[in-house]
């Protein structure tokens, strides 16, 4: 069982873990992760995407012992999370990130459903590696991978469509920042 330590900065009940509640087999919510291969942007690696590990919010639930467990016998080496600690709090992993940092969990991504922030993510991930990759493509292939809710709100799909624009501004403004401190 995964010890959660109440580090003071953060204010827990005995409720908060999902590791302290016990609930049958049947009643699990299962956890599944998808795996996103980059080989449509010439890439050899995977990217696993996946709701919350050990949530236990409204009808989810899941146990984070099991969810890890399961992460590790896929292999996961990489964690990103993309909630907040409130957002942790809330749903019931308080600890999940000091469970990863004892655990040292191919890289996984994560938002509480696995569709929004981390479709986002991987979405960009994929205009990032490839030149020739277009924003509907890559919204089709994440969609497909996650379901329909992947992008979930109409700023995530702008975002998306701005992405490599704002990117190849930030990208130019980096490197004339770089060029003047060098010419200094």
């Amino acid at each position: 069982m995964f010890a959660c330590r109440n580090t003071g900065a953060m204010r827990t009940s005995e409720f908060d873990s999902s590791d302290e509640e016990d609930f049958g087999e049947e009643e699990a919510t299962p956890f599944q992760i998808s795996w996103l291969s980059l080989s449509v942007v010439e890439c050899s690696q995977s990217l696993g995407i996946c709701s919350l590990p050990g949530c236990r919010y409204k009808e989810i639930r899941r146990n984070l012992q099991k969810d890890v467990a399961e992460m590790r016998d896929q292999g996961v080496e990489d964690v990103f999370v993309f909630c907040t600690r409130g957002e942790l709090v809330r749903y019931r992993v308080p600890c999940l990130l000091e469970v990863y940092s004892q655990d040292h969990v191919l890289k996984i991504q994560f938002c509480y459903g696995g569709l929004g922030r981390s479709g986002l993510i991987a979405a960009c991930l994929l205009l990032q590696l490839s030149v020739s990759m277009t924003p509907s493509a890559a919204l089709e292939i994440l969609r497909e991978l996650r379901g329909g809710g992947a992008i979930q709100t109409i700023k995530q799909y702008n975002f998306l469509h701005e992405f490599r624009e704002k990117f190849e501004a930030y990208q130019e403004t980096k490197e004339r920042l770089s060029e003047r401190s060098v010419s200094r």
